[in-house]
C-alpha cells in the first residue's frame, strides 16, 4: 500500500519500501520529466499520510537511479540497501505524533544532551554518546 501511494505522486517513477532496523525506508526513483519538480522529503511524507495511518509513513527516504531487478524481473530488495543516498532534508528521524511522544522525545533529548531525538531513534543513532 505504501509503495502504491508513493507511485501516485507525480514526481515518483518507482518505489520500494523495506523494513530496516525497526523503521520503514522508502527507496524512490524520481521522475526526470520536464516540468516535474522533485519533491522534498516532507512533501512525500505528507502525500503518504493523506491516505495511510502514521505508522505506515516511512521514516527515511533514499533516492535511487533505478530499482534493481532480479533475474525474474522482481525488485532486488537486497541490492537496494547498497544503493542511493538519503534525500536532502531527510534527517531519518520521525517526528512525534502526539503530546506523549513529544514529551518523551524532549526528555530523551535533554538526558542525552542533544538538540532533537526522533520517535524511532535507537541506541545506534547515539553511538558517540556515553
Amino acid at each position: 500500500e505504501i509503495e502504491h501511494r508513493l507511485l501516485e505522486h507525480e514526481a515518483v517513477q518507482g518505489a520500494v519500501v523495506l523494513a530496516e532496523a525497526g523503521e520503514l525506508v522508502a527507496y524512490v526513483v524520481l521522475a526526470k520529466a520536464m516540468g516535474v519538480s522533485n519533491p522534498d522529503v516532507q512533501a512525500l511524507r505528507e502525500h503518504v499520510q493523506r491516505a495511510l495511518p502514521g505508522y505506515m509513513t516511512p521514516g527515511s527516504f533514499v533516492e535511487v537511479e533505478a530499482i534493481p531487478l532480479t533475474a525474474n524481473g522482481k525488485a532486488d530488495r537486497r541490492s537496494l540497501k547498497q544503493l542511493g543516498r538519503r534525500m536532502e532534508g531527510d534527517s531519518g528521524s520521525v517526528a512525534p505524533s502526539d503530546e506523549l511522544e513529544s514529551r518523551l522525545v524532549a526528555l530523551f533529548a535533554d538526558v542525552l544532551g542533544v538538540t532533537s531525538v526522533g520517535v524511532t531513534d535507537d541506541s545506534s543513532n547515539w553511538a558517540g554518546i556515553r
